[in-house]
């Protein structure tokens, strides 16, 4: 028998079955990021409080606050961890699925709120795992009700795909006891207003693909059922996944969301000043320790230092004599670039000064640190992190910027890393703001080259789908970023999604990829920027799914004059 204080497990809320699909207000995109704060619709109560806000992070969670108080945390990046979930300070937290995820707007991804004052419903639509190889898109879900009620829904292909810890779960944190991990594929009871699950890719495999997770509140505790979606009538919604072409940046990067991911130790990346921009190769440039010439910059933790360079070193639209050296890892052409200790994506592509970037936190102040060099010999300019420390740790990291002033050509040398402190991010940015293309593997593409211009960015060709394929309801397919004076387009529809895309290089168009074998195709004409499909009535095509990928005619953009967007998928349901 409960003790009197607590109440009984009330009965689940009504809400549709599993998966909702009228998401409601999009809030953002990115990466480790949490987005503005937004009201819940009602007073959610939980663990005797109640709250009326919410601060939600790109990693799968949320904060619970009134109007801010308390001071929500930071994105917490990269694994969801029990010990931060007790711990936490910066209000309750409600995790649905807390791992390093990545919001990226190439992806029609968006995380979206939609508020009532009968529930509130937080999905992250169209996500990936950071570093995800294949680029698995998946959608989570959470709803919060007035009664307490929590619900998590995830998509059929929710998995752990790469390193790293997901928690599934719920505290109000300031140092709540720990209650051990339960099974909530199981179904059971916890007495505690904290609960949660852990997964990983190795011995901790998700299960939880396909069904919907309901939180009941005992008061102090929750009763927890595990519902299969899949074994019902299937909701209707749409996925996103691939990319449009022709793509045209001024920047690129890789971005290390933990030290512990970096992988380019001992190889080396060349950036060939071609005037108008950068083409990174493969480099063939090797490590050039430092000599009694070098000259130990007087940086201390969070700090630049400018060098004078005997011969200037041409950058795009002029050339410098000068660079700006910050401690954190990064080179600049002039000063303006500051010296944040965290790797920030966004902060990197608006950049004031153009800026090479191995971006991590160093200290070279703490005992036992090296330091960092410079030195020029040969006509080359030496920048070298010789076994400096990263903040809070005594192992050293070797690695070195190159500059060779006659032809502009700068090479990143990397020796030895740490593995350990904050991220890194990898890169090149001109001055001035550039538009994001997305995180690459520099380790699998450098075989390859990466085109970056001093020209006008080129968005690729997009496709959107608003509505969803309901029986006898229509969805309208829209275009982005179409090129001005594109006189006709069209739609390919088919059965068949080709995952990984179909190269169309060999018909001439270099970047763009086939993602349906194109049963059925329909034309639409300038102003015009897409169209439609109309969903089949009756119960027989439930669960079905429809892919499709639009095609523009714009002459010009390649050799064929045909350019690509991604794939969405429309899955057939209620």
């Amino acid at each position: 028998m409960p003790p009197c204080s607590a109440s009984p497990p009330r009965s689940p809320s009504p809400s549709p079955p599993c998966y909702d699909t009228n998401y409601g207000t999009a809030i953002g995109s990115g990466d480790d990021v949490v987005l503005p704060i937004q009201s819940i619709g009602f007073s959610f109560p939980f663990a005797g409080a109640s709250y009326s806000d919410i601060h939600v992070s790109t990693n799968g969670f949320f904060y619970l606050s009134n109007a801010g108080v308390p001071t929500p945390g930071g994105a917490l990046c990269c694994a969801g961890t029990s010990a931060t979930l007790l711990a936490n300070t910066a209000g309750p937290m409600i995790c649905p699925f807390w791992t390093d995820l990545y919001v990226l707007a190439t992806n029609n991804a968006q995380v979206f709120v939609n508020a009532s004052a009968t529930v509130c419903t937080i999905t992250w639509n169209n996500v990936i795992e950071y570093a995800d190889p294949a680029n698995t898109l998946f959608n989570l879900q959470a709803k919060i009700y007035p009664s307490g009620q929590i619900d998590f829904t995830y998509s059929t292909n929710v998995a752990m795909r790469t390193a790293g810890d997901c928690l599934v779960g719920v505290s109000p944190g300031n140092g709540a006891t720990d209650p051990g991990s339960s099974d909530l594929s199981v179904g059971g009871a916890a007495a505690s207003d904290s609960m949660y699950e852990i997964f990983n890719n190795t011995a901790l495999l998700s299960d939880l693909a396909g069904s919907m997770v309901t939180l009941l509140p005992t008061n102090p505790g929750y009763v927890y059922v595990t519902t299969p979606c899949t074994s019902a009538v299937p909701p209707a919604f749409n996925t996103s996944y691939g990319q449009g072409c022709v793509r045209s940046f001024n920047s690129f990067y890789e971005n290390f969301a933990t030290a512990g991911t970096f992988d380019l130790d001992g190889t080396s990346m060349t950036l060939l000043n071609t005037g108008t921009g950068y083409l990174a190769l493969a480099g063939t440039a090797t490590y050039f320790a430092p000599t009694a010439n070098a000259t130990s910059l007087a940086l201390v933790d969070d700090s630049e230092a400018t060098v004078t360079l005997a011969t200037p070193f041409p950058v795009n639209g002029g050339s410098t004599s000068s660079l700006t050296v910050c401690s954190n890892g990064y080179v600049s052409v002039a000063t303006g670039n500051g010296t944040a200790w965290t790797p920030n994506v966004a902060a990197f592509l608006a950049m004031q000064q153009t800026v090479f970037a191995c971006w991590h936190d160093y200290n070279p102040t703490i005992a036992g640190s090296g330091t960092v060099k410079f030195e020029e010999a040969n006509g080359i300019a030496y920048i070298t992190w010789d076994a400096v420390y990263s903040f809070g740790t005594t192992v050293p990291d070797t690695w070195q910027l190159q500059f060779e002033t006659a032809t502009g050509t700068v090479n990143y040398v990397w020796v030895s890393s740490s593995l350990a402190g904050n991220g890194k991010l990898i890169g090149y940015s001109p001055a001035g703001a550039s538009q994001d293309p997305g995180s690459l593997d520099l380790s699998v593409m450098l075989p390859g080259t990466i085109s970056v211009s001093s020209g006008v960015e080129l968005t690729p060709l997009g496709l959107t789908a608003a509505g969803t394929a309901a029986p006898g309801s229509t969805v309208t397919l829209s275009t982005t970023n179409t090129p001005a004076g594109s006189p006709f387009g069209a739609l390919a529809f088919g059965l068949t999604q080709f995952a990984a895309g179909l190269p169309l290089g060999g018909l001439g168009m270099p970047g763009c990829y086939q993602y349906n074998e194109a049963a059925a195709v329909q034309l639409y004409f300038a102003p015009n920027a897409g169209g439609s499909y109309t969903a089949p009535t009756g119960t027989a095509f439930l669960g079905v799914k429809i892919q499709v990928q639009a095609a523009v005619y714009a002459p010009g953009a390649t050799p064929l004059g045909f350019i690509t967007s991604n794939g969405i998928e429309m899955t057939l349901g209620t």
